[in-house]
């Protein structure tokens, strides 16, 4: 979802002129089973009605294979209800350790999670800390529960090119939490982690004691 976010922001900025989109309103990545995904980027009009400005079509190759500028197609409920959901937990943001923070939502069984997760700014820096995960109805109004993951802004550096793993401590949970595994396999990197309950393993995917 993040490489088609940022491969359709270029797309998006190579066809059109940015200053001429009144109040935008974010974007969705859409993943298709049959393979025909879709990135939209969205703008609310005077009337508060939300709107599409620009789609961006890829294959299962993640190949952009189609770019429509203002479609002039209905926008489903569900959009509506997950930028509704986006908007409501970004509001409810009250500490984080970058101003960027990317974000990701998914379908839960009482609404949405939406997850924050510090946006790295630097090649050779990894951000563990300031991630976040927020329960947002199903229509999209209302919080209803925050989880932090970290309690500090860790950043760490591999510097050395023979650098097979890394460590770490972890003081909100007994278990290491999502956002390691995610971070594992995001920069592959196996990841231990210590808790109060010993020293765990996160690699591939898994958390082993």
């Amino acid at each position: 979802k993040d490489s088609l976010a940022w491969t359709a922001t270029d797309k998006m900025r190579e066809e059109l002129d940015l200053s001429t989109i009144e109040n935008p309103y974010g974007w969705l990545v859409h993943l298709d089973p049959e393979g025909n995904h879709r990135v939209s980027f969205y703008r609310y009009n005077n009337d508060g009605e939300i709107l599409s400005y620009a789609d961006i079509f890829y294959n299962n190759s993640l190949e952009i294979t189609g770019f429509e500028a203002h479609p002039k197609r209905k926008i489903h409920e569900e959009e509506r209800s997950m930028l509704s959901a986006l908007s409501s937990a970004r509001n409810s943001v009250t500490e984080a350790c970058s101003e960027n923070l990317n974000s990701v939502i998914l379908e839960a069984d009482t609404g949405w999670n939406v997850f924050f997760l510090t946006a790295p700014t630097e090649s050779d820096v990894i951000p563990v800390g300031g991630a976040q995960r927020f329960l947002v109805s199903q229509d999209g109004k209302t919080v209803l529960e925050q989880e932090l993951y970290s309690k500090t802004c860790m950043h760490l550096q591999p510097k050395d090119e023979n650098v097979q793993a890394l460590m770490m401590t972890h003081i909100v949970d007994d278990i290491p939490s999502p956002i390691h595994v995610f971070t594992s396999l995001a920069y592959d990197y196996p990841f231990y982690v210590a808790t109060s309950l010993g020293l765990w393993k996160v690699v591939d995917g898994d958390i082993e004691e």
